[in-house]
């Protein structure tokens, strides 16, 4: 993880709790070229070279129905999705009919750095972009989830700082465990969900431990070019939002934990 300081030199920190960085394009097909079986297998071809593990497989949702004034559950109708994996599978591009959503998994073996992150969404999706013909997104998300080990020097509350506008009161006052989701429209297209949980984790050892995870995930809703410039132009922009929302939602004591080198 890297923030710029007052000389706009980027400030690379060397012990992140970055573990994982989701960017997800949505759109429609235009009706000239709709989805197809054959775009699988074409899409395989322009990405196998990065990504060359293949699964495909169904996701199946669950709706609400409103009728008679009851509240019924409905299963709806599953959606074929597509998984290109690397080698390693750290590395992944998940594709239905209407999405493109690029997954990186970080660790000392799959380390992270924004432009590299960037230019690696801009040039698989180019690959792709031929294929799927869409000339823009009507939805663009970037989610960023941390994973900060709970010490007995590193609290819940000693990780978080007060001068977050995400995170009630009574949450930063509790080492006891939580969830908080909070959502807020930053304009009519544009939304901030940020989620921040305690959860358990196994190691190496399989011995569990407690995390605090910090989930930010930036929502734009309206229309965006799906070419190059202004596909990397609006990547930016969020991003930049989500760093504000991380560094001002963690207390300094935790940013100093960043600045030290890794065991």
């Amino acid at each position: 993880m890297a923030t710029k300081t007052k000389n706009t030199k980027v400030k690379i920190y060397p012990n992140p709790p970055l573990v994982e960085v989701v960017c997800q394009f949505r759109f429609q097909l235009p009706p000239e070229h709709p989805w197809d079986l054959q775009k699988p297998g074409a899409l395989l071809k322009a990405l196998g070279k990065e990504y060359p593990n293949f699964e495909p497989g169904q996701e199946i949702g669950v709706g609400i129905n409103f009728q008679d004034g009851k509240i019924t559950p409905e299963i709806l109708a599953p959606r074929s999705n597509f998984k290109f994996s690397d080698k390693s599978n750290s590395n992944s591009v998940i594709v239905t009919e209407n999405s493109f959503t690029i997954i990186r998994q970080i660790s000392k073996d799959n380390k992270y750095d924004w432009e590299t992150f960037k230019s690696s969404v801009e040039t698989t999706w180019e690959k792709a972009k031929g294929i799927l013909k869409t000339k823009e997104f009507n939805q663009i998300g970037l989610r960023f989830v941390n994973h900060i080990a709970v010490t007995s020097d590193l609290s819940p509350t000693a990780v978080l700082s007060e001068k977050s506008e995400y995170f009630p009161s009574f949450v930063m006052k509790n080492n006891n465990g939580f969830v908080s989701k909070t959502e807020v429209a930053l304009s009519a297209n544009n939304n901030m969900i940020v989620t921040l949980a305690t959860a358990m984790k196994g190691d190496a050892t399989n011995t569990p431990s407690q995390i605090l995870v910090i989930d930010i995930d930036r929502i734009c809703t309206e229309k965006v070019g799906s070419a190059k410039t202004a596909v990397g132009k609006k990547l930016d922009s969020m991003h930049k939002e989500i760093e504000k929302v991380f560094f001002t939602s963690i207390s300094d004591k935790m940013t100093t934990e960043m600045g030290k080198a890794k065991k």
